[in-house]
């Protein structure tokens, strides 16, 4: 076994890339840090540094290290969705009109970023539309959305991927600064949240843990009838742990369900999730085009700045957390796991509903201004 091999190795890659992700992510600048975010960018680093010295001396390293990334990440996905479907659907009825609020507001968050992409796509007929299409998802940071853009473009889906591209990293840093931002004044108001007392098994967890996240990825690659739109495993696993800590919590007493345990797995599921997406983004060769990356900046501001009104004009009469809710509202995980350390029933609702329905808006338009 060659040094390269040995030492590039998908396991060691991904340990070395989270040792150097929460190295990065102690990092502050004025109250502000990526947190576990850190390792989205170590990963992106490490993959475009493995794809500028090593791709030609031996490309099967980095295919190798691509294949078992991808697995990773939605290992990941799967956990960190999981676990916040469960916690939401614990504090649900405790939250229902917060909680109603944050949907009402992600989905205008999405719908304000179709209507920007439609006026630019009216002002500029030198851009592509399919191009403009995967700037929105981009911006938005929504892969599930590039994926029913891509089914949609049925075969003709480069200048979609590529405008996905250039948009998404600038997406991903603006809702990680502007999420923290909105949290400021929260970071002196709320204590960091501690495992409850309860003692339980981590049996109990782990399969509640993996029966959402079997249902969540066998329902999302089922299509909706009559609509003929898949919601995608994302969306449909955070519907199916809602319902089942919704029902779990009804159940509780007799096996009480721990806090610590489930915190556990969604930190693990951030790892994860963050690294694989962030070396595939890496590795990836992005043309960057300047007017692409000004469109979705411009498309991500508009969303962040229409959610942080929103917030604003409710937030006198509701308990809603703006950081979470602009968090949700972009489908934003890196912004979440930046969050974290502020992370309590309340907030986890409002960036569980907001992800929702900035998700399902976001969705809906594509099938109605992609056709």
């Amino acid at each position: 076994m060659s040094f390269l091999t040995l030492f590039f190795s998908p396991f060691n890659l991904l340990f070395f890339i989270i040792i150097a992700g929460l190295a990065i992510g102690k990092i502050q600048i004025k109250h502000i840090s990526l947190g576990i975010a850190g390792i989205l960018f170590a990963s992106m680093l490490v993959g475009f540094l493995m794809n500028l010295l090593i791709a030609e001396v031996n490309a099967e390293i980095i295919s190798n290290a691509q294949n078992t990334m991808k697995i990773f990440s939605r290992l990941g996905t799967s956990l960190f969705v999981s676990v916040i479907g469960l916690q939401t659907g614990f504090s649900i009825k405790n939250n229902s009109k917060s909680s109603i609020l944050a949907f009402g507001i992600g989905s205008i968050m999405s719908i304000s970023g179709v209507m920007l992409m439609l006026l630019i796509s009216v002002l500029d007929h030198d851009i592509s539309y399919h191009s403009l299409l995967g700037i929105l998802c981009g911006a938005l940071t929504s892969t599930p959305g590039l994926s029913s853009v891509c089914e949609l473009l049925d075969g003709t889906v480069e200048e979609a991927v590529l405008g996905y591209g250039c948009s998404y990293i600038v997406g991903v840093i603006l809702v990680v600064f502007f999420a923290q931002l909105f949290s400021k004044n929260s970071i002196n108001n709320q204590t960091p949240t501690t495992s409850d007392n309860i003692k339980g098994k981590i049996y109990p967890e782990l399969m509640l843990v993996c029966v959402v996240a079997l249902l969540g990825n066998i329902t999302g690659s089922m299509r909706v009838p009559i609509l003929n739109i898949s919601l995608g495993i994302t969306a449909c696993t955070l519907v199916i742990g809602l319902l089942a800590g919704f029902l779990t919590k009804r159940n509780a007493k007799s096996n009480p369900i721990s806090s610590q345990c489930l915190n556990t797995f969604r930190i693990v599921g951030l790892a994860l999730f963050f690294s694989g997406t962030g070396f595939e983004t890496g590795v990836q060769t992005v043309a960057f085009d300047i007017k692409t990356v000004l469109y979705g900046m411009l498309i991500s501001l508009c969303t962040i700045l229409s959610g942080w009104v929103l917030c604003r004009t409710v937030t006198a009469k509701f308990n809603l957390h703006k950081g979470f809710i602009i968090a949700g509202g972009m489908t934003s995980s890196p912004a979440y796991g930046a969050l974290s350390y502020l992370s309590n029933g309340n907030n986890t609702n409002c960036f569980s509903f907001a992800y929702f329905g900035a998700l399902i808006s976001l969705m809906v338009a594509i099938q109605i201004v992609g056709r």
